[in-house]
C-alpha cells in the first residue's frame, strides 16, 4: 500500500472509488463484486469504508460519498437509540421556516 501525497493508501482509495456504484446492488451482487473486483471480503470492504468516513482525507478525496455515508450512519444510529426514522417537520422544528419574499414579489413556501 503506497501513500499519495492525499494522505490515503491505494485501498482507502479502491474503496471510496468503489462504494457510489455498490449502493443501489442487491447484497448478492455487491458481495460478489467486491471479491471479484476488490480482492477482499465484503466484510472488510465495510470495516475500511467506515473508518475512512471520520478522516479528513476521505472528505477531501469523496465529500459526496463521505457526506452521505455520515448522513445514513447518523440516521442508523438515531433509529437505533429510538428517535425518529428521518427528521419531519413535526420533529425538527428547526426545518419550519415562516412565508418569505423572493426577488420577484412572489410568496415562497417551504414545504
Amino acid at each position: 500500500m503506497s501513500t499519495e501525497p492525499t494522505g490515503l493508501s491505494d485501498t482507502v482509495r479502491r474503496v471510496l472509488d468503489h462504494a457510489p456504484h455498490l449502493e443501489g446492488l442487491r447484497p448478492g451482487p455487491r458481495e460478489r463484486f467486491i471479491r471479484e473486483e476488490l480482492g477482499m471480503s465484503p466484510v472488510r470492504f465495510f470495516q475500511i469504508l467506515n473508518a475512512a468516513i471520520d478522516t479528513p482525507a476521505a472528505q477531501a478525496y469523496a465529500p459526496v460519498l463521505i457526506n452521505r455515508r455520515r448522513r445514513v450512519r447518523a440516521h442508523r444510529r438515531s433509529v437505533r437509540l429510538g428517535g425518529p426514522a428521518w427528521p419531519t417537520p413535526e420533529n425538527n422544528p428547526s426545518s419550519l421556516t415562516t412565508p418569505e419574499q423572493d426577488d420577484h414579489g412572489t410568496e415562497d413556501r417551504l414545504l
